[in-house]
């Protein structure tokens, strides 16, 4: 079923896209060897808290992040964590 936006929930969605452009640009700043997904993850959850949005998939089923991230070859939502980063393994 097709549920039509109010004109206000479309500013809303256009806020919301205006933020997270904003947070991507910041993340790609930070991806770097040496970095860790999970201080990716902290940056992430900042950023939005900072900026009034919240992580949607945050306490989805238990989830306790706020970012799925894979690194390389790993399959798609991965779990942040404190490997860090290497030269040559960062696509």
């Amino acid at each position: 079923m097709i549920t039509r936006k109010s004109k206000r929930e479309i500013e809303m969605m256009q806020e919301a896209g205006k933020v997270l452009a904003k947070c991507h640009k910041e993340i790609a700043k930070l991806i770097k060897p040496g970095v860790t997904t999970k201080e990716i993850d902290d940056f992430v959850e900042f950023f939005l808290e900072e900026h009034g949005a919240t992580p949607e998939q945050k306490g989805y089923s238990g989830y306790p992040y706020a970012t799925c991230a894979s690194v390389n070859d790993e399959i798609c939502h991965g779990f942040p964590r404190n490997e860090k980063l290497v030269k040559g393994g960062i696509s």
